[in-house]
C-alpha cells in the first residue's frame, strides 16, 4: 500500500479530532438508490425496443407480422407482448405454420445488428448512463451529509475522485449494454433459425417472447446493478476523504437479504480489507458492491 497523502492526513486528523467530542446520534442507516436504479432500468428497456423494431420491419418483407410492445398492466418496463401472425393466410385464414427462410432470418440479424451499432453510438445512449451515474451520485451525497452531520463532521469536499468515477462508469455500462445488444440479436436469430423449418404461429411468438423478455430482465439486472455499485464506491471515496477508513455492515433487513449478508449484518470492517461475500468462492466486496447487494456501510470515527 503507498503512504497516505497530505490532504488524506489532514482529512484524518480532522476526523479524530472530530471523534474526541461526544455525538448525540449514531449515523444513520441510509437507503439503497432505487429511484436512480429504476429509471435506469427503463431507460435500458426503451432502448431495446429499435431492436425489435427491426426485426418487425425486417419479417414484413416475408409475409410476417411481428409487433413487440409494453405492457398494459402498469409494470416497470421489463415485460413486453409479442404478437404474430402470417399476413398471407389461405382461404380459410387458417395458418397453422410459418416457415422463415435462412435469407430473411439473416436479414434480421444484418438489421438488428446495424441498430445496435447506432444505439451503442448514440448521444441518447451517453445521455442514459450520464444521468444514471448522476442520480447516483446525488444520493450518495445526500446521504453523506447526514451520516456526517450525524459524526460532526463537515460533509463539503472536494470530490476529486467523481470524474474518474464517472468515466468507469460509462465505460464499464458501454461495454454490458453492447453485450446485452448482441445477446438480444443472438436470442432472436437462434429462434428464427429453428422456425426455418416450419413453426406454429403461437410457438414463433412465445419463443420470442422469452427471448424479450430474457434481454429486459437482463437489462433491469444491469441497471440495478450497476447504479448501486457506483452508488456504493462514491460513499466510500467520501468516507475515504474525510479521514474514516472503517464502517459498519448494514443489511437490508427483509427477505430478500442473502445469508452472507444477513451474517455481515452489524459487523466491522475496514475499507482497505473488505470482507467475504460469498465462501464459497472467496469473493470479497464492501457493502453496495456485490451483485445487486442493498447493504450500506454506516461510517465510524477513529478510536
Amino acid at each position: 500500500m503507498s503512504a497516505p497523502s497530505s490532504a488524506a492526513l489532514t482529512a484524518r486528523a480532522r476526523t479524530l479530532a472530530a471523534s474526541r467530542k461526544r455525538h448525540p446520534r449514531r449515523p444513520p442507516r441510509v437507503e439503497p438508490p432505487t429511484g436512480p436504479a429504476a429509471g435506469y432500468a427503463l431507460a435500458l428497456a426503451r432502448l431495446l425496443r429499435p431492436l425489435d423494431e427491426a426485426l418487425s420491419e425486417a419479417l414484413s418483407g416475408a409475409g410476417i407480422d411481428v409487433r413487440v410492445t409494453p405492457r398494459r398492466d402498469g409494470g416497470d418496463g421489463a415485460g413486453e407482448v409479442v404478437e404474430l401472425h402470417e399476413t398471407r393466410a389461405d382461404a380459410q385464414g387458417d395458418v397453422p405454420e410459418i416457415r422463415v427462410p435462412k435469407s430473411t432470418a439473416e436479414a434480421v440479424r444484418v438489421a438488428m445488428k446495424r441498430v445496435t451499432r447506432a444505439l451503442l453510438t448514440s448521444r441518447g445512449l451517453d445521455t442514459i448512463m450520464v444521468r444514471a451515474a448522476e442520480g447516483a451520485d446525488k444520493h450518495s451525497r445526500a446521504a453523506w451529509k447526514l451520516q456526517a452531520e450525524a459524526l460532526g463532521l463537515n460533509p463539503e469536499g472536494d470530490d476529486l475522485f467523481l470524474a474518474k468515477r464517472m468515466r468507469d462508469f460509462r465505460a464499464g455500462n458501454l461495454r454490458l449494454i453492447k453485450s446485452l445488444c448482441q445477446e438480444h440479436v443472438a436470442r432472436v436469430g437462434k429462434v428464427l433459425t429453428a422456425a426455418g423449418r416450419g413453426t406454429r404461429v403461437e410457438e414463433i411468438a412465445r419463443e420470442l417472447q422469452e427471448a424479450t423478455g430474457a434481454s429486459q430482465a437482463r437489462a433491469q439486472l444491469i441497471a440495478r446493478d450497476q447504479v448501486l455499485r457506483v452508488n456504493s464506491q462514491l460513499t466510500q471515496d467520501r468516507h475515504e476523504s474525510a479521514g474514516i477508513t472503517e464502517y459498519v455492515w448494514s443489511a437490508s433487513r427483509d427477505v430478500r437479504v442473502r445469508k452472507r449478508h444477513k451474517e455481515l449484518d452489524g459487523t466491522r470492517h475496514r475499507y482497505d480489507d473488505p470482507p467475504i461475500v460469498d465462501e464459497r468462492t472467496g469473493r470479497r466486496a464492501h457493502p453496495g458492491q456485490d451483485i445487486q447487494c442493498r447493504c450500506c456501510p454506516i461510517p465510524v470515527l477513529p478510536d
